[in-house]
């Protein structure tokens, strides 16, 4: 065997590809791309060979010969850039440069600051620090003991990293950035900065005045004050923040109680201003609903409730309905995340922006008298708020590093183009007084300021402005300055059109998420629970269980009432398909309601193991058996054994509860929940194994059956009868779906496919492709930041999941090209504490149904032997990783209270509208047939979509699919048409995409997350 040295692998790659760019992880479109850039820790010490990996992510135009490459940086100190490097921004900018964002040196993925031992004790150590009541009147001792939590959380950063910190300032980010611009090979760096990123922005401009090109700093810090008195800088930003506030007042009140819940029309302008200062001020602690549970919600929760609120005016009519709620003691919180946390060290703001608001600093002016009197300050200019502002940064009074370099400017060099600086006229956190003295420095000959109309924190994304954006295109398409100094808005707040209002949303929330659970507090959505019994068929047992449910209400004045939806699975959960996107794709007449069966997500989760912890653990022990290659019985019951003992360990935890989990009983929720909503007739929306509990409800309720879909379909009978027989045939069609995505991808050329090869003569790539995978052997590749072992059911197990959505075949292909050049870097892994696998793990929460809904009597170890050689046969290349996937239900022993086995064909009040994809490859076409076969032409229409994939209406775009789907629910149309053509196909999307095909492309994502086909491993 050849070994070769990582030392030289790295240094090859460096050499051919300085980013390394590969694949982004969780992204579809291939112009996403991921990597890592190599840069020196220290930039003044050329005997140091310290070097730190900058993790980048780009965004490619489609133009054809793009402009340059513009960076990003969202602000902070301490966001990450990478997710700012997406086609929203490409919008902004015009859409002629590549966009790249990059995590700072000690922040995100860029070897990120450690503070504690490690994630968990980062997280544990920051949920038991409380922000210092900064609001209320206190003595220098009260203060002194309050902020104790900070300094001893700078302290352990001094402990922990001590030595890299001194590495971490602006002027050695700025220097980085001018490494990024010369490895792209650019003589200009074209950039974009927001909040903190015109600081930098202003460093770099002024530390390499000659390299400025394209240059933009929206929402201007003052880089004197902020490279000066760290507590004047900080206080003197909200200068402007009660104006926000009472700006948020006065739109209100214009926009009046039928768009602001807080408004009243009988009395006299202004009032509310001076309403809700004094609610705030007189607040008492009260009990108000967070989530699933009741939580203490205090004045100095209210505070911090409203601070962020007011960088974003769009988001205004949710903070009204907030205050309006809370003064009707209706108030719902968003749920806690029900997840183990996230790495601090490399995630929480607060401690990777540490390091920059202290090394940039004045040393010696960081002191307890200049802490002491900014205090003071703040809650001078902004009563309301100042307090919550100060617990923000008050931890870098305790900063005492000094570091390597520090810019301090000068901050009025000549520069090689005019800078553009962006403003808006009421921005809460840097006023446009920070502006206008960055442009006085600059000079008109080196910079152009331009005010934008109206409130927030980012001219660009706070609210829409078309005068705004057409400067910003032009000064990046054409470098044409404005002539204009001051640009007007297009809408208020409270009277944005819908879709103007949530692009906006979503620029927002990227650039400078303060609340990054914006989207929670739409007021259309609704979260709840309905208890239902324990047990349906006996009235003597009072145990009830909770079923978690969302709802998205539609905007139309007069709802056709409410469609429940199933992702699949089993054990997918509901709640999160209840979107805007099933609002569009059912025509949006209806409101829409997801739930989580029993057993699954919020409901009643079953219990595999001691704690979500432990479950992590004995799930990330197992392995995917190799059933790939011939095995003896004993060697596949040996593979089995851990799966064996993964059932056992359900039965021992939550044994008596696992008889309940069944797909009938989950068919009498659902017939609860209609009768909760006041319907007569249930209206659904069901997929995958949704179209079995689909089935099932019809079968049941036959007189309740409303508007009602099913969507890639499961064969009833077969899946309640032999468990390995069913699974094994359910892949009959895969293998026509990979010789699609070979064939779309030669019909489509190297150009949009880089495996096609249009030398050869078609068909040639699927049988390459058959070969590669039959003959791979175990390498190395890149994986993440490291080097992992990628074998061929590695490969297996990659493309599989792929089969499922052509959406993603783009990369699919992109991956398959990188690893025949032998350029592959997988994504890395999370660089998180587990989630409880209770909650999510689909494969726990899908295992009783597909236990108890099969026949158990047919559920033998020679059943199963048979089912694994057939799947083989129907499909060399994924027969044995799919039955992998589902072996542990040979071991399942437990007896539901109720299953149903049939009849399938009952007469319907409606009847069922049935979809199915042409090639799908999990529910084969020939299902749907049966079940419209069963159903009968009285009680059913069957519409075959043509393409590929899993989801008729999501899995590749179809406006005839779309079209007679809203006809459908709308109307009662039922569709004429029994056969659908697909839009485009997946290597040839069209550039002015549909708001039907962006649905579609939605919706495919959300349901495929919650598909059976994951690895049990």
């Amino acid at each position: 065997m050849v070994r070769v040295s990582l030392v030289a692998f790295v240094a090859f790659a460096a050499a051919s590809d300085p980013f390394r760019w590969g694949p982004c992880p969780g992204r579809d479109d291939p112009r996403y791309e991921c990597g890592t850039f190599t840069v020196p820790l220290d930039h003044l010490n050329a005997s140091n060979e310290a070097t730190i990996d900058l993790a980048v992510q780009r965004y490619r135009t489609n133009v054809t010969k793009p402009l340059g490459t513009i960076l990003l940086n969202p602000g902070g100190p301490g966001e990450p850039g990478t997710g700012l490097a997406i086609p929203l921004l490409g919008d902004v900018t015009g859409n002629n440069y590549d966009v790249l964002g990059f995590d700072p040196r000690g922040v995100g993925a860029s070897r990120p600051i450690r503070c504690a031992k490690d994630g968990l004790t980062a997280w544990q150590q920051t949920q038991a620090i409380r922000p210092p009541p900064f609001d209320e009147p206190l003595s220098d001792a009260e203060i002194e003991r309050y902020s104790s939590d900070y300094k001893v959380r700078v302290e352990r950063c001094r402990i922990y990293d001590g030595d890299y910190l001194p590495y971490l300032s602006t002027a050695f980010v700025a220097r980085d950035m001018d490494l990024i611009r010369a490895a792209l090979g650019q003589d200009l760096m074209h950039y974009y900065g927001t909040s903190y990123g015109t600081f930098l922005g202003q460093a770099y401009a002024n530390m390499f005045p000659d390299k400025v090109g394209r240059f933009v700093i929206d929402s201007v810090v003052d880089a004197p004050r902020y490279a000066n008195d760290s507590a004047d800088f900080w206080a003197s930003c909200i200068v402007d923040i009660e104006d926000v506030f009472d700006g948020f007042a006065s739109e209100c009140e214009a926009a009046g109680p039928l768009l602001c819940p807080l408004a009243d029309p009988t009395l006299h302008r202004p009032y509310l201003a001076a309403q809700l200062r004094s609610f705030i001020a007189d607040f008492q602690p009260t009990v108000v609903r967070g989530g699933y549970d009741f939580v203490r919600f205090t004045r100095q929760d209210l505070r911090l409730l409203l601070r962020p609120f007011m960088y974003f005016s769009q988001a205004w009519p949710q903070l009204a309905l907030m205050l309006h709620q809370l003064q009707k003691g209706s108030l719902v919180l968003p749920p806690a995340p029900d997840t183990c946390p996230a790495d601090l060290t490399a995630r929480d703001m607060g401690l990777a922006g540490l390091p920059f608001m202290g090394n940039d600093a004045t040393l010696a002016l960081n002191t307890p008298e200049s802490w002491a009197k900014a205090l003071r300050d703040a809650n001078k200019l902004s009563p309301t708020l100042g307090g919550a502002w100060s617990t923000i940064h008050y931890q870098v009074k305790y900063w005492t590093t000094t570091p390597v370099e520090r810019f301090t400017g000068p901050w009025n060099r000549t520069l090689a183009n005019k800078v553009l600086i962006l403003s808006n006229e009421f921005d809460p956190v840097t006023p446009l007084r920070s502006a206008q003295a960055v442009h006085k420095r600059f000079g008109a000959n080196n910079s152009v300021l331009v005010v934008r109309e109206g409130y927030g924190h980012g001219a660009a994304p706070s609210l829409t402005s078309a005068c705004l954006h057409k400067i910003v295109t032009d000064y990046y398409n054409h470098g044409v300055y404005p002539t204009t100094t001051y640009c007007k808005v297009d809408y208020g707040p409270f009277t944005a059109p819908r879709a103007i209002s949530e692009s906006a949303m979503e620029m927002a929330t990227v650039v400078h998420n303060p609340f990054p659970c914006l989207y929670c507090l739409d007021p259309r959505y609704e979260c709840g629970a309905l208890t239902v019994p324990l047990d349906h068929l006996n009235a003597s047992n009072n145990a009830t269980i909770d079923i978690a449910v969302q709802r998205y209400r539609t905007n139309v004045a007069k709802p056709l009432g409410t469609i429940l939806i199933n992702p699949g699975g089993p054990g997918g959960s509901g709640t999160e398909l209840a979107t805007p996107v099933m609002n569009y794709i059912t025509g949006g007449s209806y409101d829409v309601l997801g739930f989580d069966p029993r057993g699954v997500g919020s409901s009643r989760p079953i219990r595999c193991a001691k704690d979500g912890f432990v479950a992590w653990q004995q799930t990330q022990a197992m392995k995917m058996p190799p059933f790939d290659e011939q095995l003896s019985d004993a060697e596949i019951d040996r593979y089995g054994s851990d799966y064996k003992v993964r059932v056992e360990r359900c039965r021992i935890y939550d044994g008596d509860y696992l008889p309940y989990l069944s797909t009938a009983f989950v068919a009498r929720d659902m017939d609860l929940i209609r009768a909760a909503l006041g319907q007569d007739l249930m209206h659904y929306y069901g997929i995958s194994y949704g179209t079995f509990l689909g089935q099932t409800y019809a079968n049941m309720f036959p007189n309740k059956v409303g508007r009602f879909v099913i969507d890639s379909v499961v064969d009833a009978p077969g899946y309640v009868g032999d468990s390995a027989a069913f699974w094994a045939s359910s892949i009959l069609n895969i293998e026509d779906v990979f010789d699609g995505f070979a064939s779309e991808c030669e019909a489509a050329g190297p150009l949009l496919c880089p495996l096609a090869d249009s030398t050869l003569q078609r068909p040639y790539l699927s049988a390459q492709l058959r070969s590669l995978v039959a003959n791979f052997q175990p390498t190395v590749v890149r994986g993440g930041y490291d080097f992992v072992r990628f074998t061929q059911q590695d490969l297996r197990m990659l493309i599989l999941p792929l089969m499922y959505a052509p959406k993603s075949w783009p990369t699919l292909a992109a991956v398959l090209h990188q690893l025949l050049q032998g350029s592959l870097v997988l994504p890395p892994a999370p660089d998180m504490c587990p989630m409880d696998l209770h909650a999510r793990d689909m494969d726990q929460a899908g295992l009783p149904y597909l236990g108890n809904d099969a026949t158990l009597a047919l559920n033998t170890p020679e059943s199963w032997a048979k089912g694994l050689r057939n799947a083989k046969k129907l499909s060399p290349m994924f027969g044995s990783m799919w039955m992998g996937s589902l072996y542990h239900i040979k071991y399942w022993t437990t007896t539901p209270v109720e299953r149903f086995d049939g009849p399938w064909n009952q007469t319907l009040a409606n009847k069922v509208l049935i979809l199915s994809n042409e090639h799908d490859p999990v529910t084969p076409l020939r299902s749907a047939k049966a079940a419209h076969e069963r159903f009968g032409a009285n009680n059913s229409v069957l519409v075959v979509r043509e393409g590929y994939g899993h989801c008729a209406a999501g899995s590749q775009p179809s406006a005839c699919i779309h079209n007679l789907l809203v006809d459908y629910f709308n109307h009662g149309v039922y569709p004429t048409t029994t056969y659908c053509k697909i839009d485009h196909g997946p290597f040839a999307a069209s550039k002015n995409i549909t708001q039907a095909a962006h649905a579609a492309m939605q919706m495919a994502t959300i349901v495929h997350k919650v598909l059976p086909m994951k690895s049990s491993a």
